[in-house]
């Protein structure tokens, strides 16, 4: 018996999300083995990338080879200042737009997952971030509130650009009304610029 080490944490750490570690190993499982045929899964199988990162150009080829492959791309905020903070370790909101510009004119059905949505955060320079993805040729948008889980709060008190945006931010982000009407605006906007929007959940 062969053993083929693969450094799947390393893969998926490089393709911007270390709990994609899994699906690496097992798609270099199902590539070694031939336990199925690729062909067949490529030809059946439906492709959704979500990602906050421009290196899924690399794999450009990949999914214009695949039907229906789609590709969605993350964007809290157009600050790529902002976003370094609350996405450490994220590439900055002008690489994954200038990436969804290369996509969309490659033909691949994209959208852009403008979640979670933060108070003062992502309202904040909104029309300009909606213009953008309206800029890049993209025509749909999948948007989604905060959602507080236990312990976010106390995670995001040790950020510092979240104690410089004060108490209102921590306030708001606990105002189920607020986070809801927030998430109207902007799809409210991304409609007026006819942006196809849907909810996330």
């Amino acid at each position: 018996m062969t053993v083929v080490a693969v450094p799947a944490n390393e893969v998926a750490i490089e393709c911007g999300n270390a709990k994609a570690a899994n699906m690496v190993a097992l798609g270099a499982y199902l590539g070694a083995s031939g336990i199925t045929d690729l062909e067949l899964v490529k030809a059946k199988a439906k492709v959704s990338v979500l990602t906050k990162s421009d290196l899924v150009l690399r794999d450009i080829d990949l999914l214009k080879a695949l039907p229906d492959a789609e590709v969605g791309i993350t964007i809290t905020t157009i600050e790529d200042g902002l976003a370094a903070c609350f996405e450490p370790g994220a590439p900055p909101p002008s690489r994954r737009l200038r990436a969804l510009k290369v996509l969309v004119g490659e033909g691949i059905d994209c959208y852009v997952f403008v979640g979670p949505i933060l108070p003062l955060v992502t309202e904040r320079r909104m029309e300009e971030l909606i213009g953008a993805i309206h800029a890049s040729g993209c025509r749909r948008a999948m948007t989604d509130p905060l959602r507080l889980r236990p312990g976010m709060i106390s995670r995001m008190r040790a950020l510092p650009c979240a104690m410089e945006l004060g108490d209102e931010f921590f306030s708001l982000c606990q105002d189920e009304d607020y986070l809801k009407r927030a998430e109207e605006r902007v799809a409210h906007y991304c409609a007026s610029l006819g942006i196809e929007v849907q909810t996330a959940f």
